[in-house]
């Protein structure tokens, strides 16, 4: 994994892949004239990093207690991460449930933020092989696809299968099918396709 520094703050490529897919995503929710759902989605962004981090307190109390500055420097590892995504998912849930917006134009944001991730992954990490090419070409087809149809819900619910489809089989071709990152797909877009399936009613 390659590692960037700005000024005394060094990170590593997947925090800036997050950031700038996150702000592009955020950018593209105001894009489209949504511009209280680009609200929403900017905290649940905010909401999972903040729970990422501060769960190193919930995975590692004594070890956070006996040297707090390492909450600066530490997060929660990959329990935290998804410690983060259930309580964002919960976050977002209970703001569908109060706002009433779509969930087909939250389901095709997470869409682009994701495919711009793994792009951005990609290419901070110095990985512009088949992968690269790969998943450029998916989020092409995908965007493409999700673009045509914001608001509706079966097509998203289609579009929640294709990506997942599309990207099993680069991981596959990559032997990262049974990754870390494919979890998380599977539990994220898993959810959207249970509350899209919901609201169609399949």
């Amino acid at each position: 994994m390659e590692w960037y520094h700005i000024g005394a703050f060094t990170f590593p490529a997947t925090w800036g892949a997050f950031v700038f897919s996150g702000v592009l995503a955020v950018l593209l929710t105001y894009l489209i004239k949504q511009g209280k759902l680009a609200d929403i989605y900017s905290n649940a962004l905010l909401l999972l990093l903040a729970s990422w981090k501060l769960s190193q307190l919930i995975f590692d109390f004594q070890g956070t207690v006996s040297n707090p500055i390492s909450l600066l420097y530490f997060h929660g590892g990959r329990k935290g991460f998804i410690f983060g995504l259930a309580l964002t998912m919960l976050y977002l849930y209970r703001k569908i449930e109060k706002e009433r917006f779509s969930t087909a134009i939250l389901f095709g944001i997470t869409v682009y933020q994701v495919m711009l991730y793994e792009l951005a992954s990609r290419i901070l990490n110095n990985q512009t092989g088949i992968g690269f090419y790969a998943s450029l070409a998916v989020f092409v087809v995908v965007a493409l696809f999700v673009w045509r149809k914001w608001n509706d819900r079966m097509w998203m619910f289609q579009m929640s299968i294709l990506f997942l489809l599309l990207q099993g089989i680069i991981y596959a071709l990559e032997g990262k099918l049974a990754s870390f990152s494919m979890l998380v797909y599977l539990v994220l877009f898993g959810v959207f396709a249970i509350l899209l399936k919901k609201e169609v009613k399949i």
